[in-house]
């Protein structure tokens, strides 16, 4: 998955991720912000990626750093208010999370994130 983010995306791209990050920026070699988890840090992080589309950088987001950990929907509620999100695509991925005996398969996908006009 982190080499297909690699090949949907622009060599500026910053991509949000849940803990795949270092795995993208190793095997996609694109750069990655990890998601805020509490909501003293999501307006900061608003901010931040305001700052980085008003600079033009193309910023994506895994289905896992949409969804995962977040309770209430906290965060996902926050970036489709204020965001639109619109589909790359999806490709195969392995969750080795739970170690090898307890593997999750299934698909990941990436969504570019745009400001909500």
């Amino acid at each position: 998955f982190a080499r297909y983010v690699g090949e949907m995306t622009e060599p500026s791209a910053i991509v949000i991720t849940a803990d795949e990050g270092p795995f993208i920026r190793y095997y996609g070699h694109r750069s990655f912000v990890t998601r805020p988890y509490s909501l003293k840090t999501m307006d900061e992080f608003r901010d931040q990626l305001d700052i980085l589309m008003d600079q033009g950088v193309p910023v994506y987001i895994t289905s896992s750093g949409l969804l995962s950990g977040d309770p209430n929907r906290q965060f996902s509620g926050l970036l489709l208010l204020k965001y639109d999100l619109s589909f790359v695509g999806q490709h195969f991925s392995e969750d080795w999370h739970r170690g090898a005996t307890r593997i999750r398969t299934g698909y990941e996908k990436i969504y570019r994130v745009q400001p909500r006009l």
